[in-house]
């Protein structure tokens, strides 16, 4: 229920304003007395609309962060290969603005596909045939992926592809703000880091033996933390963890016992998979600890 004031105003302004709140209970007031001066209010009408113009076309120019763009987007995949077995999820730019995936036509090898979301058309990356698990730069100016037994980049914008180290059968990886790639880069085993620029990976985690998995790595924003997978290597089993890993110590806290890719976000929750449900549930990052109840997105 709402109580609407209505003062004095033009014949069709009363009725636009009237007819908008057709089934709400409008309460009228006693007529206003007229304004000897009715410029008055066109300056007054003027100014804040000039207001309200200003602040749109400088927020537009200046994009502030504080007001993010709207964007509904429907995607339909139409290249007749894309799945996750083998070539790992899609993944979306950080300022959210561009998708990228891995996909093919009857053929040919998988490639990189890069879609922005105010297109109707993605276009492959050439030079990232057979690719598999692609995953973003902090500053998406950058694309890692895998490829034919190595870990590699190639600028969003398409160029030349950089070898990064190896990676026999990957399983995912990500990208800091400091410049550091941390990925798994088999099947089974601990997750490795290596700097973007390249160079001889080093382990960061410690598997419980030769049959277990660490996979699926995704940073926090601060870079110093990150969520990884853990578990059987079939990860058919109960024993799968979402994990919460603090570079520095190398410190493992199991966060959650669920089948999934778990990924963060702002400004504060963890992302997961339960089912066939896509949930969420507030995570506090700094204490390592879940909160409250998770909710099916």
């Amino acid at each position: 229920r709402s109580t609407v004031q209505v003062a004095r105003l033009p014949k069709d302004a009363r009725i636009e304003i009237e007819n908008a709140n057709v089934g709400w209970t409008n309460t009228i007031a006693p007529e206003a007395p007229v304004i000897s001066r009715p410029w008055a209010i066109w300056v007054a009408v003027a100014a804040v609309c000039a207001f309200i113009a200003a602040e749109a076309w400088i927020r537009i120019r200046t994009r502030d962060p504080s007001y993010p763009p709207v964007v509904r987007s429907s995607i339909t995949i139409t290249l007749g290969s894309l799945s996750d077995e083998g070539e790992g999820p899609v993944a979306l730019s950080p300022d959210g603005r561009t998708l990228v995936f891995v996909g093919g036509t009857s053929g040919e090898p998988p490639r990189i596909w890069i879609r922005p979301l105010d297109s109707l058309s993605a276009q492959p990356l050439q030079g990232t045939d057979d690719a598999t698990y692609p995953f973003w730069s902090p500053d998406g100016k950058n694309i890692a992926f895998f490829s034919r037994g190595k870990l590699r980049r190639i600028p969003a914008a398409g160029g030349t592809v950089t070898q990064v180290c190896d990676a026999e059968d990957p399983r995912g990886g990500t990208w800091s703000t400091n410049g550091m790639i941390v990925f798994a880069p088999k099947p089974f085993g601990p997750l490795m880091r290596v700097t973007a620029a390249g160079g001889t990976p080093t382990s960061i985690t410690e598997v419980a033996n030769e049959k277990w998995t660490h996979r699926l790595p995704y940073f926090l924003p601060d870079s110093e933390r990150l969520l990884y997978t853990a578990g059987d290597t079939t990860l058919l089993k109960d024993t799968c963890d979402i994990m919460l890993l603090d570079i520095a110590s190398r410190k493992s806290t199991p966060l959650l016992n669920e089948r999934s890719l778990g990924l963060y976000a702002p400004p504060g929750y963890l992302i997961f998979v339960r089912g066939t449900n896509l949930m969420a549930q507030p995570f506090d990052a700094s204490k390592a600890r879940l909160t409250g109840e998770a909710v099916v997105l």
